[in-house]
């Protein structure tokens, strides 16, 4: 039987060994969800993203975020 707190520390570290990439598309999709959730404007959200509409449009189709 593990330790209090333990489990929340092995879920961490196998959180971390994964691809760098698969890492960061989850990472770049929660940053696109918060954005459209916060601004509701995708131009607004290009700005403060300082992404081009048609990279931000691409992103977000990508991840089903429409």
């Amino acid at each position: 039987m593990l330790a209090p707190g333990q489990d929340a520390l092995r879920a961490s570290r196998q959180a971390w060994q994964r691809p760098m990439k698969e890492s960061l598309e989850e990472l770049e999709k929660q940053i696109l969800m918060k954005a459209l959730e916060s601004y509701r404007s995708k131009t607004v959200a290009c700005q403060i993203l300082k992404m081009n509409r048609s990279t931000f449009d691409s992103r977000v189709s990508k991840y089903g975020l429409q």
